[in-house]
């Protein structure tokens, strides 16, 4: 009983054998999977700090290839904006500069993929299947699931090779982000903001990022998700309007942009500040508080302008 109490609080890893032992000494090469439609915020700067840390990984660990897979079609059929989806060219062409080769745009025409009469979480989905049915053709197992809006703390990628190892490899493993709110930004404190930042290459996904099967859970807050923060108050309102959750039974986005957002009203101290929590008991970001020093000496310059020094 206590055997099967243990292996049930580390989600039944399967036994270490002959080939789970050859595996854990092989290093693994990774495939960035990034859904970007537009430059997101901090797209370049994220990726970047990705192929960095990369190239210095425990183990012999390293990033084979960033797939930017950028669709033609919003979730909700309207075509994606040809402008914005440039931007996606102009990121992989700088990161070209800096590592030559290291990333790929890919084009995705989504009716293909998914029919487009589908809910919009649904072809969402089938898109996300259809990007690690992508990268195991060219060879990729092992995925880093990204989005241009997430920055990666340093040490994550080491962390999570190590965890990966020590789950006996895991089709899956999610971790905790620190939200990001207003302009300029605060962090959230203890937000229950969870995200699938690891797959493997045959795991099929039931919805965005949410693989099926027993997620692993990678502890602590590692990734900061700049959900609420952009160039201007316009441009964050507009994101969040735009998103498949305005008008989602539940969230009431119009009230949060209208009454906290665009007056500025995210301030240290503010408590369930998020367009679901406000208006319903659940305390999804119970608290905006200060940058820490620590944190702020690890963010680039090029983000550091849009949050609360």
């Amino acid at each position: 009983e206590l055997l099967y109490n243990y292996r049930k609080t580390v989600g039944f890893p399967t036994d270490r054998g002959p080939v789970a032992e050859a595996r854990a000494g092989k290093p693994v090469k990774y495939a960035v999977v990034v859904q970007a439609i537009q430059d997101d915020f901090c797209l370049f700067e994220t990726l970047k700090r990705l192929l960095d840390e990369g190239r210095k990984l425990e183990r012999g660990d390293s990033v084979g290839k960033i797939l930017l897979f950028s669709p033609d079609k919003c979730w909700d059929g309207k075509l994606a904006d040809p402008a914005r989806r440039a931007e996606v060219l102009v990121v992989a062409a700088q990161l070209n500069q800096i590592y030559p080769g290291m990333t790929e745009v890919v084009d995705v025409a989504v009716d293909q993929v998914s029919h487009w009469k589908q809910p919009r979480i649904r072809v969402e989905t089938d898109c996300r299947n259809y990007y690690s049915r992508y990268c195991r053709k060219l060879g990729y197992e092992h995925l880093l699931i990204v989005d241009g809006d997430e920055f990666w703390r340093n040490g994550l990628m080491n962390r999570l090779g190590s965890f990966l190892r020590d789950r006996g490899w895991p089709r899956s493993v999610f971790t905790g982000m620190v939200p990001v709110a207003g302009l300029p930004g605060y962090p959230i404190e203890g937000a229950l903001d969870k995200a699938c930042i690891y797959a493997r290459s045959d795991t099929y996904f039931k919805e965005c990022r949410g693989a099926v099967g027993f997620r692993h859970h990678l502890p602590g807050y590692d990734i900061y998700h700049f959900t609420a923060t952009r160039r201007t108050l316009k441009e964050i309102a507009d994101k969040h309007l735009g998103s498949g959750h305005a008008g989602q039974a539940g969230y009431y986005m119009q009230e949060w942009v209208d009454r906290v957002l665009l007056p500025g009203l995210i301030k240290p101290g503010l408590r369930n500040c998020h367009m679901y929590s406000m208006f319903n008991s659940d305390n999804v970001w119970p608290l905006v508080r200060e940058w820490g020093a620590s944190e702020l000496a690890e963010l680039p310059e090029s983000v550091k302008s849009y949050l609360a020094k």
